[in-house]
């Protein structure tokens, strides 16, 4: 889920990276079924239930990763039973990302921003917004609320498309160029106040573009 800062509608989005594929079909298939899933959860919510947990990689995949993570320039620390830690540094300071297995069967490197519990419901506002704005900017990296110790807590992952030698870097590289715009923010917006006039700045920016598209269609 995303959406564009000024538009007032939330899209569905999804990332299929082609480059080097011989045969893209598989993958814009896969991207269809990802598709007809988001819709279905939609058109289920509020009784749908919770996608099953992500899970530790198994130890195969967690050295193929590390070795992986090697070549490309990633520091990573393999721990007992698949546990993956990946270091990202950013202008902006360094973020703890892990490596894991979603209830689809895809991996991916998540990284917690903040914690939400005890915030404002504005802040909690703010923050899903920013989420939102920041799948819309950043190729291939989505925000998410994840369930962690009772809490919903704001994060950023990126999946692992292909081979791991080609997905590792380019996954991790997105993800430090996410971190890098909303990590900060992400943590500044549980301030009541700069939250609140961070959403009025949302409205604003989509009311006004909303009277603008209107003047527009009636002109044409």
């Amino acid at each position: 889920m995303a959406r564009a800062f000024g538009d007032p509608d939330p899209q569905l989005l999804v990332d299929t990276f082609v480059e080097g594929e011989p045969d893209v079909r598989d993958r814009v298939r896969s991207a269809h079924v990802d598709l007809s899933d988001a819709f279905r959860v939609i058109e289920q919510w509020p009784g749908c239930t919770r996608s099953a947990p992500d899970t530790e990689l198994s130890p195969s995949r967690a050295a193929e990763v590390e070795r992986a993570c090697a070549e490309a320039g990633w520091r990573c620390v393999v721990g007992e039973g698949g546990r993956v830690r990946l270091d990202i540094e950013t202008r902006r300071g360094a973020y703890a990302a892990r490596l894991v297995s979603s209830s689809t069967g895809t991996d991916r490197a998540v990284v917690e921003l903040t914690d939400l519990a005890g915030q404002p419901p504005k802040s909690q506002q703010a923050v899903a917004a920013l989420l939102m704005a920041v799948s819309n900017s950043v190729r291939s990296v989505k925000g998410v609320l994840r369930a962690h110790d009772g809490a919903e807590v704001p994060a950023l992952f990126s999946s692992l498309d292909g081979s791991c030698d080609r997905s590792i870097d380019r996954a991790l590289s997105a993800l430090a160029v996410a971190c890098l715009v909303s990590g900060r923010e992400a943590q500044a917006l549980c301030d009541k106040g700069l939250a609140a006039s961070y959403l009025a700045l949302w409205d604003a920016v989509s009311h006004n573009h909303s009277h603008m598209f209107e003047e527009e269609y009636v002109c044409l």
